[in-house]
Formats: C-alpha cells, sequence, structure tokens
C-alpha cells in the first residue's frame, strides 16, 4: 500500500511537470500566466505574428519581466498586456512595431514609489524624534508640578507639529526634484523615439529610381510618399522627396525637400527646402530655404536663400537670407547677410552688407553701397558710393556729386575772401565728407557793365580733430567766373584749396578761418584794356599766358584768405 501511494504521488509530479512544459508553448489556450523577460517575449512574438519590432534598449526595460496570458493569440491584446506592466507604447509601420516607454506613466509610476519610499523613511524619522522628544517630555515631567506638565504637552505638541511641517516641506522639495529628472529623462525619450520613427519611415520609404514621361494623377498619389536618388523626366514629373539627382528635359517637381542635384531645362519646382544645386533654362522655384547653388537663366524665387544665387533676370527671396545674389536686372530679398550685384537695381528691405548695381541700390541698413547713380538707405554702416547717396544716418562717409543725409552734417556758411567778398555756400553730407555748393561775387561790375561779376562753384570737404578744441577742415571748390558779361560759356574757372581751422566748441554755430590757395585758368579778354585772363584777382604769384590758334589761355595763382561761421 505504501508503494501505490509513493507512485501516485510520482506521477502527480511527473503530470504536473508535464502540463507545465506545454504551458510554455507561445500561444497556447488557458488562462494560467507565466513569467518571461520583455526581450525574450518579444523574439517569440517576432516568429509568431511576422513582424518586427524596433527599440531602443536606453529606453525599453528589455529585462523586465512580465506576466503573459497564455491564452493570449492577438498581437494587440499582447502589446496592451505590455503597456499595463511595464508602460511600454506601440505604433504600427508596416510590417515594423515601434516600441516606446509612456514616459508619462513612467513617470509618475516612479515618482509614487520614490514618494512612497520618501514618506516610509520620513514617517520612521518623525517618529524616532518624537519619541525622543516623548522620553525627555517625560523625565522633565517627572520633576515638575502637574501644571507644569501640562505646559510641557503643549510644547512638545507645537515641536511636533513643527517636525510634521518640515518633514513635508522636505516630502515636496523631494518630489520637486525627482519630477525635474523624470520631466529629462523624458524629453531625451521623446527624441530617441522620434529619431527612431523618422529613420525607419525613410528606409521603407525610399526608392532608388523614378521615371516619368508626364505626371500622371494616380501615380504621383504614390510617388508623393516615396524618397527618390535618381529621377528622370522626359517631359515633367512629381513626386514626394528627392536625395540624389533629378534631371528633366522641361520640369522637375518635389512637393517636399531636395537634398542633392536638380537639373531641367525649362523649370524647378520644390514645395519645401533644398541642399544641394539646382539649375534650369529658365527659372527654379523653392517654398522653403535653398542652401548651395542656384542658377537660372531668367529668376530663382525663394522663401529664403542661404546660397549663390545667379540669375539672367531677377532673385527674389522673402524671408531672411545669407549668400550672394547675382542678376543681370535686379535682386529683391529681405535681411541678406552676403552681397547683392545687378545689372540695374538692388532691393533690400531689411538689412544686407554690400550692394553693388549699375543704377540704384535700396536698403533699410546696409554696410556699402556701389551705384552708378542713386544709393538709398535709411542706416549705413560704413560707405555710400554713387553720384546720388540718400541716408538718414551715415556712420562712415557718402562720397558722391550729393549727398543728401538727413542726420549727417548740413550747413549754411557766409564767408569772406581777399578775392570775393561775399561768399554763400551750403555743405551737404557728413564731417567725413561733404559737398560744397557756392555762389559768390566781388560787387564789381562786369565788362559789359551788364550786371555785378560773380562765380558759381562747387566742391567737397571733410573734417580731421586735432584736438579737443581744435578741427582742421581742409576744402576744394571750383567755381566758373562770370566777369564780362551777366552769363560767360567762355572757360573762366576759379579753384581754391582751402585749409580751414575751426576753434569754437559750439555744436550750433562755427566759426573758422584759413588760408586760401587760388589758382585761375581763364579765355576772358578786355578789349579795352587788351588783357587777357580772369580779373577778379587782386595780385598774383604768377601770371602767364599761353597764345594758341583760337584763343589764349591765361593761368594766375595766389595764396589769400577765407573767414566766416556756419549755421
Amino acid at each position: 500500500m505504501p508503494e501505490l501511494v509513493e507512485m501516485k504521488r510520482l506521477a502527480s509530479v511527473i503530470l504536473f511537470l508535464l502540463l507545465a512544459s506545454l504551458s510554455d508553448t507561445f500561444g497556447q489556450t488557458g488562462d494560467s500566466y507565466r513569467k518571461v523577460r520583455v526581450e525574450d517575449l518579444l523574439t517569440e512574438a517576432e516568429d509568431h505574428y511576422q513582424v518586427r519590432f524596433s527599440y531602443s534598449k536606453e529606453i525599453v526595460p528589455y529585462d523586465e519581466l512580465v506576466a503573459v496570458q497564455i491564452s493570449t493569440t492577438s498581437l494587440v491584446e499582447l502589446l496592451q498586456m505590455l503597456e499595463e506592466q511595464t508602460q511600454i507604447i506601440y505604433q504600427k509601420r508596416g510590417s515594423r512595431v515601434i516600441l516606446n516607454v509612456d514616459a508619462f506613466a513612467a513617470e509618475q509610476e516612479a515618482m509614487a514609489v520614490q514618494v512612497s519610499a520618501q514618506r516610509a523613511t520620513d514617517e520612521l524619522q518623525s517618529q524616532d524624534a518624537m519619541l525622543k522628544e516623548a522620553n525627555l517630555a517625560e523625565k522633565q515631567a517627572r520633576s515638575i508640578s502637574v501644571p507644569a506638565e501640562k505646559e510641557q504637552q503643549g510644547a512638545l505638541a507645537q515641536q511636533t507639529d513643527h517636525l510634521r511641517t518640515q518633514e513635508g516641506d522636505k516630502e515636496v522639495v523631494s518630489v520637486a526634484k525627482i519630477a525635474d529628472a523624470d520631466h529629462q529623462e523624458e524629453l531625451r525619450s521623446e527624441r530617441a523615439y522620434s529619431e527612431e520613427l523618422a529613420r525607419l519611415e525613410q528606409d521603407q520609404n525610399t526608392s532608388v529610381l523614378q521615371l516619368s514621361f508626364v505626371p500622371v494623377p494616380r501615380l504621383v498619389e504614390k510617388k508623393l510618399e516615396k524618397n527618390y536618388h535618381l529621377s528622370f523626366n522626359a517631359l515633367a514629373g512629381y513626386s514626394g522627396n528627392l536625395e540624389g539627382v533629378e534631371v528633366g528635359l522641361f520640369l522637375n517637381g518635389i512637393k517636399y525637400d531636395v537634398y542633392g542635384i536638380q537639373m531641367a531645362g525649362l523649370g524647378n519646382y520644390v514645395g519645401g527646402n533644398v541642399q544641394g544645386a539646382q539649375f534650369s533654362g529658365f527659372g527654379n522655384y523653392n517654398d522653403g530655404i535653398m542652401r548651395g547653388l542656384q542658377v537660372a537663366g531668367f529668376a530663382n524665387i525663394n522663401e529664403q536663400a542661404d546660397a549663390i544665387q545667379l540669375a539672367g533676370a531677377f532673385n527674389l527671396n522673402r524671408r531672411i537670407s545669407r549668400g550672394i545674389q547675382g542678376a543681370g536686372f535686379f535682386n529683391a530679398g529681405r535681411h541678406i547677410a552676403g552681397m547683392q550685384f545687378a545689372g540695374f537695381f538692388n532691393l533690400s528691405l531689411g538689412s544686407i552688407n554690400t550692394q553693388t548695381s549699375g543704377f540704384c541700390n535700396v536698403a533699410e541698413e546696409v554696410d556699402a553701397q556701389v551705384s552708378g547713380l542713386l544709393n538709398v538707405a535709411k542706416k549705413v554702416n560704413y560707405v555710400q558710393l554713387g553720384v546720388i547717396n540718400i541716408a538718414d544716418t551715415v556712420a562712415g562717409a557718402s562720397f558722391g556729386l550729393l549727398n543728401i543725409i538727413r542726420k549727417g552734417y548740413n550747413r549754411v556758411e557766409f564767408s569772406t575772401s581777399e578775392t570775393l567778398y561775399a561768399n554763400l555756400a551750403l555743405k551737404l553730407g557728413t564731417k567725413h565728407f561733404y559737398n560744397v555748393f557756392q555762389v559768390s561775387t566781388n560787387l564789381k561790375r562786369n565788362i559789359d557793365r551788364t550786371g555785378p561779376v560773380w562765380g558759381l562753384g562747387y566742391g567737397f570737404g571733410f573734417f580731421k580733430q586735432i584736438d579737443e578744441g581744435a578741427r582742421f577742415n581742409p576744402e576744394l571748390v571750383v567755381m566758373q567766373m562770370h566777369e564780362n558779361r551777366l552769363r560767360n560759356y567762355n572757360l573762366n574757372l576759379l579753384s581754391q584749396l582751402k585749409l580751414l581751422f575751426h576753434f569754437n566748441k559750439s555744436k550750433g554755430v562755427e566759426i573758422f578761418a584759413g588760408p586760401v590757395f587760388n589758382y585761375s585758368i581763364s579765355k576772358v579778354y578786355d578789349p579795352e584794356n587788351n588783357i587777357y585772363g580772369s580779373q577778379v584777382t587782386p595780385y598774383t604769384f604768377w601770371n602767364k599766358t599761353y597764345y594758341r590758334e583760337d584763343k589764349p589761355i591765361n593761368t594766375k595763382g595766389w595764396i589769400g584768405f577765407s573767414a566766416g561761421v556756419r549755421i
């Protein structure tokens, strides 16, 4: 009989082990559970459900044990069970399943565990402190009266409340530190997860070659979700992304981004960004940022270009740009950290480094402007060079025949000299360089007795600071003198080099004086006195007449002075 009992017990053990081994088979029906590592479970699931799991071991708890219900036959049910126990979440991409951790749920669980542990520790410390205080109070109570004992109990209660408040504050600080650390971990997790998703989507949607004759709607819909390395369009094509080279006889179209080279006989269109180069016979257009090189026979149009742009007609950028714009007709942009050069004009609605054109430059703020005729800017950091320069402020100098600077050096001058007794001049520009427009007379009548002797002149000048109270102010002025009649068209020039000095510190009124070197070259003839040359000279250091077949030319030179005021 004992042998029969032993045999039954042995049979029971063998049956239990057999059932346990059968329960390890994946997908077996039943209500039992088994403990398995997450990584092993995923490996089994890949074979069973014919999927591939993608995850980072730095994020997903691959070594954690989970209890799996044997009756689970659905992949969704399995993943939901996994999420409940580990906070692992998933996203399905075709035959791939991307795994990540629900950072918020994991953060809440970790915080709850740490807070619970902290609370337990704090409670033990609090109880220990209270016990010590109670023992101390009991010892003191033995040596004092009953009223003192009550007072001691009240003090003990206050101390206990104070200890609890301090422990509560410590708990709040501890929770805040845990939350901040978990938040940083959440950000790292989300970043890695996003990168993994992007990489997988790119791998799945990339094809080597795309061929198009014309954009057929049914085919275009599929191509818009693809990335292509090589793209050839007989007439025209339209696809999703390009990471390589695209060649089209007429038109190339990309809905999203280009990383590579586009070449088209007529034009290239990109709905997003371009990083590389675009070449077309007519134009290039994209709605994003162009980085690289753009060459078009007619025009380049971008949202933003950080590139070299060359066009036969014009370049147009709607936002910030960096690089070089070169066009046969014009360039237009906003906030350009680079250079514009055009055959006709350049326009920048923001800041720009350098503008060069054959006709006109216009900018909000510019370092340097060079044009064949007109420069216009609100703020010039260094220099303007053109026939006419207009600006609000110029930190450097504007060089031109006419400089109109609103906040520049703009003065009216009244002066006298040994030659021309009354002079009225207008000074326009900056102290680094200004224009001089002058009208003068010696208050005498001309040779024909038809009016006064007078002259109209133009020149330029600048300032050089000598010390705090003195400034050196040289000027060069050339005037056409009218001596024989009211208006004289014969050569009769008076050139003056003025070396003026300013000594007053007043910004409202400037007083100046200095020597003047005069040089006259003239074809004027006085038949009454049989004299060749200008008669405004009071004296000369040299006086020489060169006789020629048409008319003799007389030259004279002398040193005089000039003094006056400017307001």
